[in-house]
């Protein structure tokens, strides 16, 4: 895959052309120190940039994008370690097959959406900031009724509720965002944030990154890249319990990753495949195979890992004993920590993670993620990420395990539970 990269003022343009897809995408990454107290006016911003432009009100904007056949447009934000790495992409029909002036149009679309929003006298639309601010807290408390959610969410917050591990946007903090706190965040976009851009798939390349050069501006930083967090390491195990209105009770098990990375292997690699033995293999995977079918103690549950923030964690709907499901979870690490993994255990979660890393780069999206976050992190490219997976062995699995450290037990149960502890 042949790469051209373009320069612009303060930034570069990576495009690769790609002939073998019908659909072609631009993203441009913006990245600056992460502030957890802008984060709500941050997410409203995002939404109301993506809902009208000072030329097209929110209706004529969706026609719009009908007449252009429907691209998509969006705005992501996202925390890498104490980086704040967001992703405004646009996703659209190759031009070859629209009429003449279908990408003139469409550029300009995706320009209006950062550089000419709904802002008169100094305002967003009120109408619109309304909107969004009631679409926004019904996700937040559609998010708080679900009981495996909120388990996560106390957990973490018992951990540590100061962690940026642990923090999630409030109801009341995006209910206080006011019109000056928009219009200030809205002017940094150009003042604190770095660009990257890429373009890929079956388009005139050069002719867009010559559009995106002239047309989005952005400033040069030498930001410290703190691209990992340290979530604090607890003497002692906290355990901690809630009692609520819950058919079921709900468990997470938060362990810390003790240790500094030494080398791209063992924070890309190793990690990804020690949680696929551990608990992150559906049926397969130790937890599963113990918990549930050996001791019928939950329905389904798994393990996830947090490379960036230094924490593995487990979950779990429990109907059984606390007690015993946490004794089964630090039983299945002890014995891969004594190194009683077997060949084919550590074959088929290779196996698992190339087959994703190889269905990877046949889509776009993931195509410019993975290239970005190499240059941007220095992380494996995705043929290098398979060659290190391929290499991972028991004793580097060990030495990964015996990092772990059991920080908090959470358990959220009902009223009426009959779980013992």
């Amino acid at each position: 895959m042949k790469e051209i990269i373009y320069e612009a003022d303060n930034y570069q343009i990576h495009t690769y052309k790609l002939r073998k897809y019908k659909h072609s995408t631009i993203r441009i990454y913006l990245t600056r120190p992460y502030k957890k107290e802008r984060a709500a006016v941050s997410l409203l911003l995002r939404n109301l940039l993506l809902y009208s432009t000072k030329k097209l009100k929110h209706e004529e904007f969706v026609k719009e994008l009908g007449i252009l056949y429907s691209p998509s447009i969006g705005i992501r934000g996202n925390r890498v370690g104490e980086m704040s790495v967001d992703q405004l992409t646009l996703n659209f029909l190759n031009p070859k097959y629209c009429e003449p002036g279908y990408l003139r149009k469409l550029l300009n679309l995706f320009k209006d959406v950062i550089y000419n929003p709904n802002i008169k006298n100094n305002k967003f639309n009120e109408e619109y900031l309304e909107v969004i601010k009631t679409r926004v807290i019904n996700n937040i408390r559609q998010d708080i009724e679900d009981p495996a959610y909120l388990c996560r969410k106390k957990a973490l917050e018992a951990m540590d509720k100061d962690s940026l591990s642990s923090y999630t946007i409030t109801e009341e903090e995006i209910m206080n965002v006011t019109q000056e706190d928009l219009i200030n965040e809205y002017s940094r976009m150009f003042e604190e944030y770095e660009a990257t851009a890429y373009v890929v798939g079956n388009v005139n390349t050069k002719q867009i990154a010559n559009f995106i050069a002239k047309n989005f501006k952005f400033k040069k930083h030498n930001y410290d890249k703190k691209l990992e967090y340290y979530n604090k390491v607890r003497d002692e195990v906290l355990d901690k319990e809630e009692v609520g209105d819950y058919l079921q009770q709900n468990i997470r098990m938060i362990f810390n990753i003790d240790m500094e990375y030494k080398n791209p292997k063992m924070r890309y690699v190793v990690p990804l495949i020690y949680n696929n033995i551990l608990g992150d293999n559906g049926l397969k995977s130790r937890l599963f195979i113990s918990i549930r079918e050996k001791n019928s103690l939950c329905y389904a549950c798994r393990s996830m890992v947090s490379i960036d923030d230094h924490l593995l964690s487990f979950a779990a709907g429990i109907n059984g004993s606390k007690k015993k499901v946490v004794k089964l979870v630090n039983k299945e690490i002890e014995k891969m920590n004594e190194g009683k993994i077997t060949k084919k255990e550590i074959n088929n979660a290779i196996k698992t993670r190339v087959d994703i890393l190889k269905e990877t780069k046949q889509e776009i999206g993931n195509i410019i993620y993975y290239n970005f976050y190499h240059n941007f992190t220095g992380e494996p490219d995705i043929d290098e990420r398979i060659e290190l997976f391929k290499s991972v062995t028991v004793e580097d699995l060990v030495e990964f395990g015996k990092h772990l450290k059991l920080n908090t037990v959470f358990l959220l149960k009902g009223d009426d539970n009959s779980g013992k502890n």
